[in-house]
């Protein structure tokens, strides 16, 4: 045996006696193994990949001097570089204590330090006195900096495992120990009788290179015994994804599981932690519904550390619980994350009150594998009950920027329920909520009040409430974090407003309780999940269980590099020419001399009806839209006499024939309501037809038309019917200024809106009007007239929905036109009954977030600008 040949040169008697001792060579199946210690020659505790912690094995490691040689190299042979990067060498022995006697296996991890040769450290290993490894040469078994394990099993009698390492060639060198009670005693496959000696050899001393390790060399003294070698296994564990990494710790003696069912253990981490409180154990702690998590607290200790896995960002929330003072002022103190400050004058019964949750979250980006905190005394003892640290992302110099579109970065949109843009003090602009937001309803109790555990309080004063659904386009198939913002505007007490939140039809939080979480209303609180989107649009939705959900914010980013669409003017339902008045730039066109007065009346008119607001009209008294694909068979819609005129008039089956070779398709359905508008349009043959009052005949099933119209070259027209036809009063196209359900998916109307007023005035008219069948005198609203909103009118002075305010931007740029009279001042939209027949669903049930006749609620009308009659008209 060669190691005994080494032996003997070093110096060492070696007796031979025949006490036989069984040295398993392999074993059958057997239960679960007990992990009784984990130690790394850190001195700090380490984490590997699979979330398991390695405590700091230095006070049971005889005579060890530390190596930090690889502290920031690549390990090779492994994805755990931590547990091998910081060594200890030189030592001759480990002890440890163990529970029981019995059948134990352990893990030496192992990595050559400094040789680039074999035969330069040589070195074997005594477990209970008898030879595991023998003539273990790391580099010739692994090579330099490259990782390597021994494993072996061993039998403990009197409850402490004692490991010898005899020096042969240079110091042994370990990285860490693992030791694992065997669940049974397997049965031996292989058993050799070997000698074991009856007196302890006289060692002598074993010289050491002077070119290997730049440390003292030290004398072996242990006692070594020929026996053949254990056969060495290698065993391993699967590692934790880096978004599942947690470390939650209490300052309790025994371990919590929480409500969500997540396992705290017991003082993990703390540093220095020699006194506690206790003397809420068993009480009530108010705002939590974790009650074991605050119960004990620690005070007057050094800090909280932890490793982690990987370099990165990571999300640390620390748990406090004020237990004795009862004034404001008297505990204050700040935190610290590796070194830097991240939370200042923690006030926690000025937050919450005594006997109450109180959470504070900062992200700390760590570089050296370990995340560490400290709490800064200003008043009295700072405290703490609970931490828990969660993996972020990779980038711990901060995540690349923040890209817009047409490049390429991180895709970021950030919203809040309120009516203006604000900009939160990282510098990130956050918008008012956008057509996606499932709620037009809003609690602003918060408005004017501080909110607590936030510096954003802008962000939180504001709450969009009985939210059911967000939805939002998103640049590509990716995952996406999403933050839910909130901070409860009502109610004081645990359960009174319960939700869940669901992603992309998985749950991601349930029995979400903001106070609860916070301990009463004006506190900030978060909801943060990543979740995977493949479709191109994120879809939440907020499951009430109690009250009404609640959001104040939203923001969602991307967990990686994505490419961001250049920004394209959406589609429009109609293509007319270029230079059409559907399509104008209108914000710097003159206003007409008797702006006032057409305003005025437009304002009077709206007050009048419906409580003081516009009717938006999605699901009547709107525009049944159809685009046909080339080819449709074409059919003759017969003429409706709905006005008894006793004639069928020129035009419609004569003449330019509008009434003829029509494509109604198979599923053609008329808008609801008394006009029963329909618009077919063929964009292959570039023609557009519009009835009014289309309907099928009951007896024969065909289709027919009190009147309507047919327009040709569509795309080279301005957007008005010839002479005396088309659908609405003005003979302007409805389809023009409809607006669309693709708008307001979109969120933005890239086109003049068609608005019907009460009356106008009788026989003048306004381009691009064509006629008018208005009763008012002359001075006041024209059929035709133009209007636009005043381009320098701030809309986040208006608290209007979504949909108003999309409105208005449009209104900005390309204005209004009146295009007909109806019983209340309205918008015309697209009616959703075609796709509801083809698919079960109105679109517009799932498009707004409240009633229709609340869409234009608070709609500035007085700040209109009518444009001069026939301003833009074609010489």
């Amino acid at each position: 045996m060669e190691w005994l040949r080494r032996l003997a040169v070093a110096g060492l008697a070696v007796l031979v006696v025949a006490a036989p001792i069984a040295v398993t060579a392999g074993s059958s199946a057997r239960g679960t193994d007990l992990v009784v210690s984990r130690v790394t020659a850190r001195t700090t505790p380490v984490l590997d990949r699979a979330g398991q912690q390695w405590a700091p094995a230095a006070s049971s490691l005889t005579g060890a001097r530390i190596s930090t040689a690889l502290a920031a190299a690549d390990i090779a042979g492994t994805d755990d570089d931590a547990l091998y990067q910081i060594n200890a060498y030189g030592m001759s022995a480990y002890t440890a204590q163990l529970a029981e006697p019995g059948q134990y296996r352990v893990r030496l991890l192992m990595v050559e330090t400094y040789w680039r040769s074999p035969d330069k450290r040589v070195f074997s290993v005594l477990a209970e006195g008898q030879p595991a490894v023998a003539d273990l040469d790391l580099f010739a078994e692994a090579g330099y900096a490259t990782a390597h394990e021994r494993s072996f099993d061993v039998e403990v009698t009197d409850g402490t495992l004692n490991l010898t390492f005899v020096t042969q060639i240079d110091h042994p060198v370990i990285s860490a120990i693992e030791i694992r009670r065997m669940a049974a005693t397997p049965a031996p496959t292989a058993t050799t009788s070997i000698s074991t000696p009856t007196s302890t050899p006289t060692p002598t001393p074993t010289p050491t290179p002077t070119t290997s390790t730049p440390t003292p060399t030290s004398t072996d003294t242990g006692t070594p015994t020929p026996t053949p070698t254990t056969p060495t296994t290698t065993t391993s564990t699967a590692p934790v994804p880096l978004g599942e990494f947690a470390v939650r710790s209490v300052a309790g003696t025994e371990p919590v599981q929480d409500s969500a069912g997540r396992t705290w253990t017991s003082r993990t981490g703390l540093i220095g932690a020699t006194r506690f409180n206790t003397t809420y154990v068993g009480r009530d702690v108010a705002g939590t519904a974790d009650d074991p998590l605050y119960q004990v607290t620690a005070f007057d200790f050094a800090g909280f550390s932890t490793p982690v896995p990987a370099q990165g960002r990571y999300t640390v929330t620390a748990h406090f619980m004020e237990p004795y003072f009862t004034d404001d002022g008297r505990r204050v103190f700040d935190v610290t994350a590796e070194g830097r400050p991240v939370i200042a004058d923690i006030d926690i019964h000025k937050a919450v009150g005594a006997g109450s949750a109180h959470q504070r979250s900062a992200i700390v980006a760590v570089r050296d594998g370990s995340l560490d905190l400290g709490f800064v005394r200003k008043i009295d003892f700072p405290l703490l009950t609970a931490v828990e640290v969660t993996y972020l992302d990779e980038y711990v110099d901060g995540p690349p920027a923040e890209a817009g579109p047409g490049t390429t970065g991180i895709f970021a949109h950030r919203e809040t329920a309120r009516d203006g843009q604000v900009t939160d003090g990282a510098g990130h602009v956050w918008h008012p909520r956008s057509i996606g937001w499932g709620s037009w309803r809003r609690s602003t109790a918060l408005s004017d009040k501080p909110i607590d555990g936030t510096d954003d309080d802008m962000l939180y004063q504001v709450n969009g409430f009985g939210i059911g659904w967000y939805r939002l386009t998103v640049p590509a198939a990716a995952t996406y974090r999403v933050r839910l913002l909130m901070a409860e505007s009502y109610w004081t007490a645990p359960g009174a407003r319960v939700f869940d939140v669901v992603a992309e039809g998985q749950p991601v939080a349930t029995d979400v309780d903001i106070v609860a979480a916070t301990g009463g209303p004006g506190v900030a609180h978060e909801v943060a999940f990543d979740v995977p989107v493949a479709d191109g649009e994120l879809n939440l939705t907020f499951p009430a269980k109690v009250d009404f959900p609640l959001v104040s914010a939203i923001e969602v980013l991307s967990t990686s590099v994505v490419a961001i669409p250049a920004a394209t003017p959406g589609p429009r339902a109609v293509t007319f020419a270029p230079d059409s008045f559907w399509t104008q730039d209108i914000s710097a066109a003159p206003t007409a001399p008797d702006s006032a007065a057409a305003v005025a009346e437009l304002v009077t008119q709206v007050a009048d009806r419906s409580g003081g607001v516009a009717a938006f009209n999605a699901y009547d008294h709107n525009a049944s839209f159809h685009v046909v694909p080339a080819g449709q068979t074409r059919i003759t819609v017969n003429f409706h006499d709905c006005q008894t005129k006793g004639v069928t008039p020129w035009g419609l089956f004569d003449g330019p024939g509008h009434f003829l070779d029509v494509p109604v398709p198979d599923d053609a359905i008329a808008a609801a309501g008394t006009d029963a508008t329909m618009t077919i349009y063929d964009p292959a043959a570039d023609q557009l037809w519009e009835f009014w009052q289309m309907q099928r005949n009951d007896s024969t099933n065909d289709w027919e038309a009190c009147w309507g119209g047919r327009l040709d070259a569509v795309s080279t027209r301005q957007g008005y019917f010839p002479m005396y036809f088309g659908a609405s009063a003005t003979g302007t196209v409805i389809a023009g200024g409809m607006i669309t359900l693709e708008d307001v998916r979109r969120g933005e109307i890239n086109h003049a809106i068609s608005v019907a007023a009460l009356d106008t005035a009788q026989n003048v008219y306004s381009w691009p009007g064509q006629r008018t069948d208005g009763s008012l005198p002359a001075g006041v609203l024209m059929e035709g007239q133009r209007l636009r909103l005043d381009p320098a009118l701030d809309l986040s002075q208006y608290a209007m929905t979504p949909i108003g305010r999309m409105v208005a931007k449009a209104a900005q740029r390309y204005g209004f036109v009146v295009t007909d009279r109806s019983g209340v001042v309205a918008l015309s939209t697209e009616s959703g009954l075609l796709q509801a027949s083809r698919t079960g669903v109105n679109p517009w049930d799932t498009l707004l977030a409240g009633q229709p006749y609340e869409a234009l609620r608070n709609f500035p009308w007085a700040s209109l600008q009518a444009l001069p009659k026939d301003w833009g008209k074609p010489a």
